[in-house]
């Protein structure tokens, strides 16, 4: 299905998917019933507040003047004796899945890394 299907039906596929599982959880550990047409409703609700944040994300970065990022953390360290595990995922437009791993220490020297 993925390879025959263009982008917005697999994005719409997933978070139909996602909310069929929300609705699952609601039922299975608070015994509550969500309808079919709410579940469909709130996954497109979500993909379109997505889609929106998305845009205004982009629209901030091309207008958004460089600044001075070196007091800037992007990587919070883990308590100490700790490791961090940091995870991301990106669907390519051809359907494909990247994965990427990093496992860092708290001072931050990588224990290790996949892709």
């Amino acid at each position: 299905m993925i390879h025959n299907s263009n982008k917005e039906s697999i994005q719409i596929l997933a978070s139909i998917t996602n909310s069929i599982w929300v609705a699952r959880n609601k039922k299975v550990f608070q015994n509550k019933d969500t309808p079919v047409i709410e579940v469909v409703d709130q996954a497109l609700q979500i993909l379109h507040e997505y889609k929106h944040h998305a845009v205004e994300a982009r629209l901030e970065t091309v207008n958004s003047v460089p600044s001075d990022n070196r007091h800037n953390k992007s990587w919070n360290p883990p308590p100490r004796n700790f490791q961090k595990l940091n995870v991301d995922a990106h669907l390519c437009d051809d359907g494909h899945w990247g994965f990427g791993f990093v496992l860092r220490r708290e001072d931050g020297r990588c224990v290790g890394a996949v892709t």
